[in-house]
């Protein structure tokens, strides 16, 4: 029996060192073999394991607190050295077959757990120095320290099997290379310092050219007698953040007096003056009216002005009074008479009258007027009306030989009329007509005064055109006009 138990240790510490990758690297494994084969044949003589238990103590202490070095002879030699005196102190007298099952099994784990790295060193395991010692081997027993005795695991087989270890509670080692802080690189640096630059330099623009306010002052010119502008855009160009908080004042400012005044624009703590001329610029606003005269009589340049406007008055020349006087001496028209209408300020407009030189004295006007007819584009009406100067002629009061036909338009649509007459011309064209025009505002009333000549009278008679009147007057009355009559004085 004893052959066959030692023989039965040897092939199985044979096989499991072969089955192990790790062990049969190198040529340590002859060594090994013959060393762990030798201890067991000497030691298994005759005496067999007195206590199982005290063996498998003793060789989980071996297995803890060795590391083989597989790659060193010196390695397997200790484990050879340790195994045989273990074996020889423990005075083995007997052998039992699982026991010996057993030290194989346990034998052939411990080696392969042993094997820890392609060039492993003897070290204690981490965690296991402190755990337990085993006593001091006598002959015929295996102690095992008293320090942690208790602490012991025994398995089915009666070996003793280490307590596991656990690092609860354990600080990990730190990682010194996820500790140290990544340093700036210098590109972005760079990128970060010229990005604090364009920050602060727009906050300067924003502070003295956005936030701030600027006020680019007008020289305001007005006209005597206009009404003063209280719109602060009027007076100056504000731009900025701040330019709704800027006021306009107008200090003693007389529109209706000519001189030079100031204002002021106030922009928070901010004063700006400004300068406004009062001044007589616009010249005066002229409607005209045809005159009629006598042979050899006084003319006057205001008979030829039917209305002027200016604040400051109006003067009426003639451009040349000597044509005028020789237009006087022969009858006829209408002949166009140069004026100057101007203010006291010198501001002028030049205007052309028309005026008629009769043979007889002009007594009465007699008007004729059509009905209102539609206009085609306008919101208006139109009425014709021929205005005929009488006086006393061998058949008695007669048409003299010169007249005016007037057109009248009325609105009703104040825009119409506004764009019609704009700026109220003393000339005008509309409807395809061109003459002296007159404007009433409140009326909304356009009225184009043109000559009638006796060739246009004689054309629309169909005939010679009667200077009688009571044969003109019936002619009108046939065409549905209305006749009216005026004195000349």
């Amino acid at each position: 029996m004893d052959g066959q138990n030692s023989n039965n240790i040897n092939n199985n510490l044979n096989n499991g060192i072969q089955n192990n990758p790790t062990l049969n690297e190198g040529n340590q494994i002859p060594t090994l073999d013959n060393g762990i084969n030798s201890n067991l044949q000497n030691n298994l003589n005759t005496n067999g394991l007195s206590q199982n238990t005290a063996i498998n103590n003793e060789l989980n202490n071996l297995n803890q607190n060795t590391v083989l070095d597989i790659n060193q002879s010196s390695s397997v030699e200790s484990l050879d050295s340790g195994l045989n005196q273990t074996i020889q102190n423990n005075n083995l007298n007997s052998v039992q077959n699982g026991a010996v099952e057993s030290l194989n099994s346990d034998l052939n784990q411990n080696l392969q757990n042993n094997v820890v790295s392609n060039e492993p060193v003897l070290q204690v395991i981490p965690g296991t120095e402190n755990e337990y010692q085993a006593s001091s081997l006598t002959n015929d027993t295996v102690g095992v320290g008293a320090q942690t005795l208790g602490t012991l695991n025994v398995n089915s087989n009666g070996f003793v099997e280490p307590n596991k270890v656990e690092n609860i509670g354990m600080v990990p080692p730190s990682n010194n290379s996820n500790n140290k802080k990544k340093k700036i690189s210098k590109p972005l640096f760079v990128i970060i310092i010229i990005l604090l630059i364009c920050l602060v330099a727009f906050g300067v623009y924003y502070f003295l050219k956005i936030s701030s306010v600027k006020v680019t002052l007008k020289d305001v010119k007005l006209n005597l007698g206009d009404t003063l502008s209280d719109n602060i855009n009027d007076y100056a160009t504000i731009s900025g953040g701040k330019k709704d908080s800027c006021k306009l004042v107008l200090p003693n400012v007389n529109s209706n007096e000519i001189g030079d005044y100031e204002y002021k624009i106030v922009c928070d703590n901010k004063t700006f003056t400004g300068k406004i001329t009062v001044n007589d610029i616009d010249a005066p606003s002229v409607l005209l009216k045809p005159v009629y005269k006598e042979i050899n009589s006084n003319i006057d340049a205001n008979d030829f002005i039917e209305s002027c406007e200016d604040i400051s008055d109006c003067n009426v020349s003639f451009k040349d009074s000597d044509i005028v006087e020789g237009y006087l001496t022969s009858a006829g028209g209408p002949y166009k008479i140069d004026l100057i209408v101007s203010d006291k300020y010198n501001n002028n407009v030049n205007v052309q009258g028309e005026l008629y030189v009769s043979n007889n004295e002009i007594r009465y006007y007699t008007s004729c007027s059509s009905k209102a007819t539609e206009l085609n584009n306008y919101n208006a009406t139109k009425t014709v009306t021929d205005l005929l100067p009488l006086g006393y002629v061998d058949a008695g009061l007669s048409y003299i030989g010169f007249s005016r036909r007037i057109y009248t338009y009325v609105f009703n649509d104040k825009d119409e009329y506004n764009e019609v007459v704009k700026d109220k011309n003393y000339l005008i064209s509309f409807d395809n007509i061109s003459g002296l025009a007159f404007y009433d505002d409140k009326n909304l009333t356009l009225k184009i005064s043109t000559d009638l000549s006796l060739d246009t009278l004689n054309n629309d008679f169909g005939g010679t055109f009667p200077i009688a009147y009571s044969s003109f007057n019936t002619y009108y009355k046939d065409l549905g006009y209305s006749c009216s009559n005026s004195s000349a004085q």
